[in-house]
């Protein structure tokens, strides 16, 4: 009769998700004075006091950004102008992507969104939240990061957060990174308002993008103007592929008023100063289905 031997077995409890310390939350975040939700006017000019987007390296960081976008990137200007600005862009990337790694991404992308919350509840507003106001999702696992993050904080019993983002990253030339974002209906996490960024380049793009998996989304286009805006989301949503879900229905178009002449980047809502996204909020409603399309000129 063979001899069996016992091997005894080590039960281990899963290990406790990271502690993120609030000086690293914080240095993960950038003060965006168009997002904020609590704004000063300093001698130096318009000023964010609540931190509530990330920024991460300009165009380095978006595998499907376009000639045109490249070519009129606000954020490489200032990288380019503030090399503190890209050091700090750079560091917070080398952070996210070594959390990805250990496999603690999800936690990360829970307690930033969970950071920015308590700040904003500690402040008395809104509690908002843009993902890239530099940057894209520009891995696999780092979509997956946001993804699972995002919909550990909406199981939270904490207020709502509402949360925005533009992306590029769909397409061939995005490497379809985006619909990891979405699930099997073509939702983004709850609460969540993801747009299709676009321009007169990508067209097409964006058209075979709407007529698919992404046809829950609204799209955002940079144009020379209103009207050029409008007929690029036209041309866009000119496909009765999907009737059903939407596409080749008019969907609710808005311009973005900040504009020369328009609304300034720092304003007032009920007596406080706010970023122009935290007072016109159009692309951050309280139904984030109701998103509607944005025009934004370039200027």
């Amino acid at each position: 009769m063979p001899t069996v031997t016992a091997v005894p077995v080590v039960l281990r409890a899963p290990s406790p998700p990271p502690e993120w310390p609030p000086d690293v939350l914080a240095g993960l975040l950038s003060c965006d004075t168009k997002t904020t939700g609590a704004a000063s006017m300093t001698a130096a000019g318009a000023r964010a006091r609540s931190a509530n987007a990330t920024w991460h390296p300009a165009i380095a960081s978006c595998p499907g950004s376009s000639s045109v976008c490249r070519g009129d990137c606000y954020a490489w200007r200032l990288e380019r102008c503030r090399p503190s600005v890209r050091d700090a862009a750079a560091r917070r990337l080398a952070l996210w992507d070594d959390a990805i790694r250990a496999g603690d991404g999800a936690d990360l992308a829970a307690a930033l969104i969970r950071h920015v919350r308590a700040d904003a509840v500690r402040r008395g507003i809104l509690p908002t939240f843009r993902i890239h106001a530099s940057g894209d999702f520009h891995s696999a696992g780092y979509v997956d990061a946001w993804r699972d993050g995002g919909r550990m904080v909406a199981a939270d019993d904490g207020p709502p957060v509402r949360v925005w983002t533009y992306s590029r990253s769909y397409g061939s030339a995005g490497r379809d990174l985006l619909a990891r974002l979405l699930d099997g209906d073509g939702f983004p996490p709850a609460g969540w308002s993801v747009y299709l960024s676009a321009d007169a380049g990508m067209v097409d793009r964006a058209r075979n993008a709407v007529a698919g998996i992404y046809h829950r989304l609204p799209v955002a286009v940079m144009a020379d103007d209103a009207a050029h805006g409008a007929d690029l989301l036209r041309r866009i949503r000119a496909t009765d592929a999907r009737p059903d879900a939407g596409i080749g229905v008019t969907r609710r178009a808005l311009t973005c008023p900040v504009v020369p002449g328009g609304m300034p980047i720092v304003t007032e809502r009920r007596g406080r100063l706010v970023g122009a996204c935290h007072h016109c909020r159009a692309c951050l409603p309280a139904n984030a289905a109701t998103a509607p399309d944005i025009v934004f000129p370039i200027h």
